[in-house]
C-alpha cells in the first residue's frame, strides 16, 4: 500500500516535470532568458533536468524495464531539441550531449550497486 503510494506521488511528479520541461522547451520566454552566471549555464540546466526527469522516472514507473526507460529519456531528450525546431528557440547539439550526459549519470548511479554486487557474486 505505501509503496503504491509513492509510486503516484512519484508518477504525479513526472508528469508535471515533464508539462513544465515541454513549456519550458517551446517557451519565448525561456529562450530569451540569459544565463549570466557562466558560458555555458545552459548545458548545466539540460544535465540536471534530465537527471531529474530519469531519476523520477525510475520511481514513477517500477514495472517498466530500466534499460527502455534509459533509451526512452534519450529519445524524449532528442525530441526536445527536435522541437526547438519548430519554435522561437534553436537546436543545438551539445544541449543534447548535456541531456545525455544526465540520463548516463542516472544510468551510472542506478546499475553500479547491481555490478558491484554481480562480481561479488562471481568472485566467490
Amino acid at each position: 500500500m505505501i509503496r503504491t503510494a509513492w509510486v503516484w506521488i512519484a508518477r504525479t511528479i513526472f508528469i508535471v516535470f515533464a508539462v513544465v520541461l515541454l513549456a519550458a522547451t517551446l517557451s519565448e520566454a525561456w529562450s530569451s532568458m540569459k544565463f549570466t552566471v557562466f558560458r555555458q549555464a545552459d548545458k548545466v540546466a539540460h544535465f540536471w533536468s534530465m537527471y531529474i526527469f530519469t531519476s523520477v522516472s525510475l520511481l514513477a514507473f517500477p514495472e517498466v524495464r530500466s534499460g527502455c526507460l534509459f533509451l526512452g529519456a534519450i529519445a524524449i531528450a532528442a525530441l526536445i531539441e527536435a522541437a526547438q525546431l519548430f519554435g522561437p528557440r534553436t537546436a543545438d547539439v551539445l544541449d543534447l550531449a548535456a541531456s545525455i550526459a544526465g540520463i548516463v549519470a542516472v544510468a551510472l548511479v542506478y546499475f553500479s550497486p547491481k555490478l558491484r554486487s554481480k562480481a561479488k557474486r562471481e568472485e566467490n
